[in-house]
Formats: structure tokens, sequence, C-alpha cells
């Protein structure tokens, strides 16, 4: 089965990428109830150990183990198949999940898919992101998916204050996409990349504020130029495992980028900024998450209307297939990053650490992306939507020409 699952994940990926939408759809509806029937066959299902592996990837097993608890999606009792992982803390977390052994007479085992659309419990099909927009939502409503112990807290605290954060200051995480982690895929994988110096500005007006900004990831990253109230916590003996799951966890709230990390502290219910996003197919729609596109430039080096971003270019997750088609993609000034932060940061609840953000300031945009064939509600930062989008509409809708990018 693991053999038929990659066949039709390459050829949808395929379809995508010579944008045949309504073959691939096909094809990943097809996958979704070959997989689904291997499933409800199965007493136990089934996860690969590359749910274990990566970060990200936790996630993406949380989500899956919420839905099935939650009734969205129907299969036996989970059972994740060992393997070695890049945060072994957070691993332990999937211990009462993990067996060291395939079970006999298994025929099928989840793999890791974004690509991929589960069918649920009605019948219906979710991709990978949507069922996250849906568990981001009710950990950030109902209840976290986990939660630190008490000794952990304890010992995180300590290392906040060794490395000068006093004792209950607000703290904001920031997670950059860099090549060094991403090793022989990095090249096809850098459009999802940034520059950290961009968030030079958002880090200023944080401090500003009185909060701390605690940069996560690791040691094969570029450095941020010191600035005040910034801690460049990958370069510090503070790193560790549990130390990143804590300080995930403590968050006023995340600033991030397309990258596992970023994910994290959705599963302890905190806000989340994704910024210079690419996939739109692949954005986390929830009342918890803003979301902060770059910006797609088409063959005229125009910007490409989101109508027709969405339709035809959603999918665009590597560099290849922006190439096939002309196109590139410009970054997140640093204006623009720090506008979403103003807009992140005024808004957070103080009482119940939520992100409450007024009714109908993304009427415009979620009606779009309802329309589309994405059929998603994501949260734009509305002054970055109406300087690239809306005034571009309407001046293409009067017949005039494109506005320079």
């Amino acid at each position: 089965m693991a053999f038929v699952s990659m066949i039709l994940d390459g050829a949808e990926m395929y379809l995508l990428g010579i944008r045949a939408l309504d073959e691939a759809k096909k094809v990943s509806d097809l996958r979704g109830l070959i997989e689904a029937s291997f499933k409800y066959s199965s007493k136990e299902w089934i996860f690969s150990s590359g749910f274990l592996s990566h970060i990200g990837h936790l996630v993406y097993a949380a989500t899956l183990i919420e839905m099935q608890k939650n009734g969205r999606l129907v299969g036996g009792p989970v059972k994740i198949l060992a393997g070695i992982s890049y945060n072994n803390y957070l691993k332990s977390f999937f211990s009462k999940h993990t067996t060291g052994y395939m079970p006999s007479g298994t025929q099928y085992a989840e793999v890791i898919s974004a690509r991929k659309r589960h069918v649920t419990a009605d019948g219906g099909f979710c991709t990978m992101s949507e069922l996250v927009s849906e568990a981001a939502q009710f950990w950030a409503a109902e209840r976290p998916f986990i939660a630190v112990d008490p000794e952990i807290r304890e010992l995180g605290d300590t290392a906040l204050k060794i490395l000068g954060v006093p004792p209950g200051a607000p703290i904001v995480t920031l997670h950059v996409r860099s090549p060094g982690y991403s090793g022989p895929i990095a090249e096809m994988m850098s459009l999802r990349d940034a520059r950290i110096e961009d968030y030079r500005l958002a880090v200023e007006y944080l401090a500003a504020t009185g909060a701390y900004v605690i940069r996560l990831g690791d040691q094969t990253m570029t450095r941020m130029t010191p600035t005040d109230h910034f801690i460049d916590y990958p370069f510090t003996k503070a790193k560790s495992d549990w130390m990143d799951i804590y300080l995930a966890s403590r968050c006023r709230f995340h600033i991030g980028t397309s990258s596992g990390m970023s994910f994290v502290p959705l599963l302890f219910g905190r806000p989340v900024l994704f910024t210079n996003w690419i996939t739109l197919a692949h954005m986390v729609c929830s009342p918890s998450v803003v979301t902060l596109p770059k910006r797609l430039i088409g063959p005229d080096g125009a910007v490409v209307p989101m109508q027709e971003y969405c339709d035809r270019h959603g999918h665009i997750l590597v560099r290849a297939d922006a190439t096939l088609h002309d196109l590139s993609f410009e970054d997140n000034s640093p204006e623009e990053i720090l506008d979403a932060v103003q807009l992140m940061g005024s808004h957070i609840d103080p009482a119940t650490g939520r992100l409450t953000l007024p009714g109908g300031m993304f009427e415009e945009q979620q009606a779009l992306f309802a329309a589309s064939t994405l059929g998603t509600r994501p949260q734009i930062p509305p002054n970055f939507w109406r300087e690239h989008y809306t005034a571009r509409q309407t001046a293409e809708g009067l017949g005039l020409a494109r506005l320079e990018h």
C-alpha cells in the first residue's frame, strides 16, 4: 500500500505542477478513498515513524489524534512506529502511542503528506492543513493538546532569568526558516526561507513594549545583529529540546514562517503570526492565526492578483514549480512584518491570552478565498491586503494599468 500511496502522491504533485487541477483533485480523492478502505479494515491506525522525526510532523500526528478523539476522523487506536526524532522531549508526549513493531497483518501505515486529503467521519474530505486549522481552533478555545510539567516550567523560568529575562516578563518567540537546517533539500524548499534582519523593526517595537523576543532554531542559522530585549537563543547554553518546547508553551504569541517549529505553539493554544508564507493551500485558518503571505510575482514583473494566485498557483511548494511558470516571490518587507506584529500585539486579550480580532476585519479577503478553488478563510493583515490586493483589483477592474509592485 505504501508504494501505491507514493505513486499517487507523485502523480498528484505532477498534475498540480502542470496546473491540471481537476485531475489532481481526482487523484487526491482516489488516494484518500483507497487509504481509508485499508485503514478501516485494520484494528489499529498505524502511523509511520516519519511522524516522529521532524518537529512539525509531530504536530501533524497530534492533529490526527485530536481529530479522531473529537470524532472528525475514524480509525482504530493510534500506534506510531518507533523512530528517531529531532526533539525527544516533544516526542515523549507521544510515548503511549509509540510501538516498536509493526503489528502482524498490517496492510497500511499512515505516511506524511501535506497534499493528501483525509476522509472524514461524515464521508467528506479534508487536507492536513484544514485539519490542523480545526485542531488549532480547538486547542486555543477549549484545551491545549499537551502541557509541560511543573518541573520543566521551573527549569525554563530559571533559564530565562539567567538569559536576562525578568520573572513574569512577556516573551514573544520568533522562528525564521533558513537553508542550513534543510541540508540536501535546501534549494528545493528555499521559497519558504526568509531573512532574519527583516524582522528587526518588529523586534524593536516589541522591545519598546517591554516584551522579550526569543529566537528559536539552531546554530546553522545566520545570527541577528544584537539589539535590546532580543535573545538569539540557539547560540546560548540554554538551547535544548525541552527548552524549545517550554518557550513555545510560554510565549505571548509566536512569529514564524512556514516551518515546523512555528506550528508547535499551536499545540499549547498560543496565537501564531505566520510570515513570508508561500503555499496558500496549506494556510492555517484559525481565529488564533494570522498569515502574511509573500507576494507572487508574474512573468511581467507585476504582483499576481490574489484570485489567480488562489485558483492557479495556490499549491506552489518548491522552487521548481514557480520556475516552470516563470514566477517568483517577493519577501515581506520589514514594515509589513512590523504592521502584522502590531496587529497581533494589540489584540491579545490580557485576561485569557487569546487573540481577539474584531469581527469583519477580514471579510473581503475571506470572501475571495472562500469563492476560490481553495475554499479557505485565512486571516491576512488588512493593511497588507489593502496595499497589494484591494487597490490593485480596483484599478484593474476600471481598466487601468497594473500598479507597479
